[in-house]
């Protein structure tokens, strides 16, 4: 298709796709904070399609750019000086019937509207006030009705490398708007000092520079008297493009021109109506009429090829847009990926189950060594208290309630029993406080997920009592106020029994052993010829009662402590478990995500493609 048919489908069609962009609430929470250059660059790009060629005049100062344009287009439509004269941007465009022929912009907005260009030089021309007076324009529009203006916006910029640092900034701020570069050099000076250096900076842009050697009638003998140039010294001449192609490699090419005096020519045309066919000749050498075809070729016409790479440029821009996206996609892509590496899986997950299953052991084996110990310690105690009681009494033959007065009273050694079951307490409390914080550490290592296990419900106060490293007497509170675990009927009912007193406390077993030795005296008191019989019987009576209630209590306690131990297992099993659920839940969020970040990148890349295509 056409060119201009071509901006039409293709305006309409990069509409459509930025209008989707900006209605998608995924790519603005994809960006982030890249979203406003995200969009900035979009909007940029879709201007440009329906904005005319900006086709940027730049030099250094005094090259002839204005006197370039005046010759062009047979007016005076910019001053022209020696010094530096163009203080601001000034775009020749065309003049649309009802327009006014040239126009100022303030940078408050403001507008002023002219009738003829020498009012609008008065913004322009900065050879006769200070440029202060400058500051607040921010561009004039000069208009021609000149046709291949139609499309196409030549934009005059300050002389760079003036005395004034402002000119060359404000070339630089343009430069990015620029669809192409013409460079003018000048043949007095082919080596400006900074020319190289802007050069590079335009190739930056990826304009494509085309050079205009202006002055080229320096190469001549004027002659005064004739009023009129001589042959052109086609040596000089070449060697001056030679040397500008040698050095200046990033231009095109160079195509010498002389402004002034085609603009001489074109002042008697004005006036004479016609050319003589020395004028033509003047014309022809000055390269007025090679740089116009060359101008109509590259510039004037619609379908030459640097206007189709203005929207070669515009796709290169909406897919760096593109790009944008698509890194930020890959990042949070990455990011869900290594979130996936950190939560639970099934490999942790196995690990953590035999870690927990571990500490329980531990604390299982340790506390029955414990328990076994206090229990032994505890009724060789009482032991040796009956064996002392059972002598006294024989020796003084108190009466049943003396002996139980007096056991109670002298003879059990109550002080040294309770430092034996605080000692217990205590070798529980550090036994199982460890399994609770080893199995804490094993939840807080997991990176995803930070597992408060004093505070879980399934655990309750015991993970509260026995975290509480001042409270020595965390077992009592168990005993006093029965903890729901969650556990079976049968738990809580051992818990109930530890609350009355039935296991963690020795006084009934030692009470079974007095109570058969008190039998045992009586029956001797009642039956003296058989008393030794009856004394060894009574005394191996209370030793089986007591032994017997200390194989009971010690299987209690171990029942209470693993009955508790297991519960807490099972709790931590069974937070882990739903930690892993989380888990599993968070992978499968995290990939469905990864998946829609891929669907909207390659949705995107691929319809700028298929606009592409389709343009092409």
């Amino acid at each position: 298709m056409s060119l201009v048919i071509g901006k039409q489908f293709f305006q309409i069609e990069v509409g459509n796709f930025i209008q989707e962009i900006k209605q998608d609430s995924k790519v603005r929470e994809i960006l982030g904070k890249e979203a406003e250059n995200f969009f900035t660059r979009m909007n940029l790009a879709y201007g440009s399609i329906d904005r005319p060629f900006q086709l940027l005049l730049i030099g250094e100062y005094s090259t002839g750019k204005s006197t370039f344009l005046n010759s062009l287009m047979g007016e005076d439509i910019f001053p022209v000086d020696l010094t530096p004269t163009d203080a601001v941007i000034s775009r020749l465009c065309y003049l649309k019937p009802g327009e006014s022929i040239a126009e100022v912009h303030f940078k408050d907005k403001q507008k002023r509207f002219c009738d003829s260009y020498q009012k609008a030089w008065e913004y322009l021309d900065g050879t006769s006030k200070d440029r202060s007076y400058f500051e607040n324009v921010e561009q004039i529009l000069i208009r021609h009705p000149t046709p291949f203006l139609q499309d196409l916006e030549i934009i005059n910029t300050p002389g760079i490398n003036s005395v004034f640092s402002r000119d060359t900034q404000i070339v630089r701020e343009y430069l990015p708007f620029a669809d192409a570069v013409i460079w003018m050099f000048s043949a007095e000076n082919l080596s400006g000092r900074c020319t190289q250096n802007f050069l590079q900076e335009v190739a930056k842009n990826h304009q494509k520079i085309w050079g205009i050697v202006n002055m080229i009638d320096i190469f001549c003998e004027y002659d005064d008297d004739l009023e009129q140039y001589g042959p052109l010294d086609q040596d000089r001449l070449e060697k001056a493009i030679s040397y500008l192609k040698e050095n200046f490699k990033l231009c095109e090419e160079f195509l010498p021109y002389a402004s002034k005096p085609i603009w001489e020519i074109k002042k008697q045309l004005a006036i004479s109506g016609h050319l003589s066919e020395q004028h033509e000749e003047e014309i022809k050498k000055w390269g007025y009429d090679r740089l116009l075809v060359s101008l109509q070729q590259k510039f004037f016409d619609q379908e030459s090829l640097p206007r189709q790479e203005k929207f070669t440029k515009i796709f290169q821009s909406l897919k760096e847009s593109i790009s944008i996206l698509k890194k930020s996609c890959q990042i949070l892509i990455r990011q869900e990926e290594k979130k996936q590496q950190t939560v639970f899986n099934d490999k942790r997950y196995e690990y953590k189950i035999n870690k927990i299953e571990n500490y329980k052991t531990k604390a299982k084996e340790k506390l029955e060594q414990e328990i076994g110990t206090a229990v032994n310690n505890i009724f060789e105690i009482v032991n040796a208290d009956q064996e002392s009681f059972i002598a006294d009494t024989i020796e003084k033959g108190w009466s049943r309630q003396q002996q139980e007065n007096n056991f109670r009273d002298n003879y059990l050694s109550q002080g040294a029993i309770d430092n034996f079951k605080c000692t217990l307490e205590k070798k529980a409390y550090q036994t199982i406080k460890k399994m609770l914080m080893g199995i804490k550490t094993n939840f807080d290592s997991c990176e995803q997920t930070k597992y408060d296990l004093v505070g879980d419900a399934k655990l309750g106060r015991v993970a509260n009592i026995v975290s509480n490293e001042s409270d020595d007497l965390w077992s009592e509170q168990i005993f006093k106020r029965p903890i729901k675990y969650g556990a079976s009927v049968a738990g809580a009912a051992l818990l109930q029994a530890v609350a009355a007193g039935s296991i963690a406390f020795p006084p009934i077993a030692i009470a079974a052993g007095i109570g058969a030795l008190i039998g045992g005296i009586v029956s001797w008191q009642k039956h003296s010829s058989i008393k030794t019989q009856k004394i060894d019987e009574a005394k191996k009576r209370a030793k089986t009662e007591l032994n017997k209630e200390k194989r009971i209590t010690e299987m209690k306690w171990k029942n209470f402590y693993n009955s508790l131990i297991d519960q807490i297992a099972e709790n931590a099993l069974d937070a882990l478990e739903d930690q892993q659920n989380e888990s599993q839940k968070q992978i499968h969020e995290s990939r469905c995500k990864c998946e829609e970040l891929l669907m909207i990148q390659d949705h995107y890349e691929k319809t700028l493609e298929s606009i592409r295509e389709a343009w092409a």
